[in-house]
């Protein structure tokens, strides 16, 4: 039982660490968009198009790491 519970430690551990290293690369990819919007943007307009393109970009991620997320309700 203990070798179960330690090897399911070490599992979350990983988990934990990958789901990390998978953000952050993600927050540099959403960075490098925004700097591309934000040269593409102009006028009055050039902080709503900035601040659309960030919450765009964070409503796809979300519904993507929502897709990973699985209940059963049964």
């Amino acid at each position: 039982m203990i070798k179960f519970l330690v090897e399911e430690i070490d599992q979350n551990a990983r988990l934990k660490k990958n789901i990390i290293k998978s953000q952050l690369a993600w927050i540099k990819e959403r960075d490098l968009n925004y700097i591309v919007t934000s040269i593409n943007c102009g006028g009055s307009g050039y902080i709503a198009c900035e601040n659309e393109s960030l919450i765009n970009d964070t409503l796809d991620r979300i519904k993507k790491l929502q897709s990973f997320y699985y209940i059963d309700d049964n």
